[in-house]
């Protein structure tokens, strides 16, 4: 049996589709080469003289930490300065993977590397410490061999954001306007002197990020899917016959084309490594409780948690360990959920419970019974994760407002001691 033109075009759109996804990533990425010694740099050291920076050969970039005993929150830094003569940084937004090469002499185990971003809606130009500390602290062996960070795995430094009280929307890291690198001395450095010299800074991007290409394949498939049953419908219209046979196959077209779109509307509103709803998939809910709680005055809560120490799962065992962790984590919540609650990876280790109908002491009790579970449940390799509850409910302040109550709930469990919950409602209440 031969093949008609549009079956032979829908299998080589497959392969080409196929051929599109197993391609590796940075096989078509672009890249920008940085030679730090083209840079203007500074040493910075902390202000109580437990660590001491200087220059070993200011001319090669050779820099020096020295300390006469162990100390956690002094520290050492190296800072590149990457704006150029028009005072403008470097955006690198468009990249997804960094790699810094160094020479480095000492007894340290890792160092924190900052990329500092400027934005008019937090940098002030009389401190300059108000530059977002987009932070990831990286073992020493990383720096020696060169290798590649995903951008991703930057988190805005918590000291930070306690200092500058931002937004939940602002929050997160941003690298649009780098304007200052910082290689500083890496946490509880132990006695002893460093020797440090940055050789080169290598960025990677790719030119169509994976989303972007899911969803482009997606619309180009839904496209082609629903170009191929409309033919297909018109070719049985114009042969006009009423037979049982006709009359399922077009049943069954129609069915295939609401499951279809279906399951490409579903892939939009899921976080694609957990399952879990994403933040447009959240938005139907929110909208819905929000009508309720303005016609009805029925109750809505939010339960925001996040995985303790998840960098720490990360280093140690690798990031597919990591994502497996999510994924388990996300099974394991999802399962002791009421139906009326909707679970979403909200960003990287953080998650939101939104439950409609329940107030923030029944939200409370909730979160108390997941982070037991959670604290007592193994995971595969007898991997053990906790994580930090915050609770708060919806009043005449709005949505805004409960998200930022509820995120401040869990900066306060965290800061209370982490695998806890913390009511925010509860918190003033006892205040009061």
């Amino acid at each position: 049996m031969s093949l008609s033109k549009l079956e032979v075009s829908l299998i080589a759109l497959a392969l080409l589709s196929l051929a599109v996804l197993l391609v590796p990533s940075n096989k078509v990425a672009f890249q920008l080469e940085l030679d730090p010694a083209s840079f203007p740099a500074r040493l910075v050291s902390d202000q109580n003289g437990v660590a001491n920076v200087s220059w070993v050969d200011e001319e090669q970039r050779i820099w020096r930490c020295e300390s006469d005993r162990a100390f956690g929150s002094a520290f050492c830094s190296y800072i590149l300065i990457l704006e150029n003569n028009e005072f403008q940084g470097i955006d690198l937004s468009k990249f997804s993977r960094i790699s810094l090469q160094a020479d480095y002499v000492g007894n340290g185990d890792s160092l924190r590397i900052y990329l500092r971003n400027r934005h008019p809606a937090y940098f002030r130009e009389d401190n300059e410490i108000s530059t977002k500390y987009n932070l990831i602290e990286i073992p020493v062996s990383f720096l020696l061999k060169g290798e590649m960070i995903e951008m991703e795995s930057f988190v805005v430094a918590d000291w930070w954001l306690d200092n500058q009280k931002l937004a939940l929307e602002q929050s997160q890291p941003e690298f649009g306007d780098v304007i200052f690198l910082e290689i500083q001395s890496g946490s509880f450095r132990e006695a002893g002197s460093d020797q440090i010299k940055l050789n080169r800074i290598h960025l990677e991007g790719n030119y169509i990020n994976d989303e972007l290409l899911y969803r482009v394949l997606s619309l180009l498939w839904v496209g082609v899917i629903f170009g191929f049953l409309v033919i297909r419908f018109f070719q049985l219209k114009r042969k006009a016959k009423v037979s049982f046979e006709y009359q399922q196959e077009l049943r069954s077209i129609h069915k295939i084309l609401n499951l279809k779109n279906k399951q490409f509307e579903d892939l939009a509103k899921k976080d694609p490594l957990t399952g879990a709803l994403n933040r447009v998939g959240m938005r139907d809910y929110f909208q819905r409780a929000l009508q309720e709680w303005h016609e009805k005055r029925r109750p809505f809560s939010l339960i925001f948690f996040d995985l303790d120490h998840f960098k720490r799962i990360n280093d140690n065992f690798g990031h597919d360990v990591g994502d497996t962790a999510l994924t388990s984590v996300t099974e394991l919540i999802d399962f002791q959920l009421p139906q009326h609650c909707a679970l979403a990876r909200w960003g990287g280790e953080e998650f939101l419970i939104a439950c409609m109908g329940m107030r923030a002491s029944e939200s409370e009790k909730l979160a108390q019974q997941l982070c037991v579970t959670l604290a007592r449940t193994p995971f595969k390799g007898d991997l053990r994760v906790t994580a930090s509850f915050g609770v708060a409910e919806l009043n005449e302040r709005g949505l805004s407002q409960l998200i930022k109550k509820a995120d401040d709930a869990v900066y306060q469990a965290k800061a209370n001691g982490r695998n806890q919950v913390c009511c925010r409602e509860t918190a003033e209440l006892e205040t009061v």
